[in-house]
């Protein structure tokens, strides 16, 4: 991937692109997505060759998600823009959707779970300050 950076103008982002498509080009000529991936790419996935877990949909940019379930498997995508910045992406493999079982569910049930807690505990401690803050707002002359 080829990420928007915070402050990123148009001239940086059309850099992006512009690397972007010169990437996709190297792939299209028999490149190899692994390591043009470890080279180029500047997301956590570097490390990984560009590799990415299974997903679902609703769990990637739309953008993305879109292009990615239009794939046909080993297809390579055009140069996808999403909120995130520029994206090749190469499918490996379709697997058919499928009920998880408690035992595959059980991380993130429990990271879910530990999220909420976190939450009610931040909430709770915000509304104890809340309460026990004293706000002066010194009057100015003339009011």
């Amino acid at each position: 991937m080829f990420a928007f950076a915070p402050g990123d103008g148009k001239a940086e982002k059309q850099k992006k692109k512009d690397r972007a498509k010169d990437v996709r080009k190297q792939l299209t000529k028999g490149g190899d997505f692994a390591a043009l991936a470890a080279q180029y790419s500047d997301d956590a996935t570097k490390t990984q060759g560009g590799r990415l877990p299974t997903f679902a949909r609703g769990q990637m940019p739309s953008a993305f998600e879109k292009a990615a379930f239009e794939l046909k498997e080993n297809e390579l995508s055009p140069v996808v823009e999403s909120e995130v910045g520029y994206h090749i992406i190469q499918v490996l493999k379709h697997e058919p959707l499928r009920a998880l079982t408690l035992e595959e569910s059980r991380p993130q049930i429990v990271q879910f779970l530990a999220a909420q807690q976190q939450q009610k505990a931040i909430q709770q401690y915000l509304e104890t300050l809340h309460k026990a803050a004293k706000i002066d707002v010194p009057q100015t002359a003339g009011r």
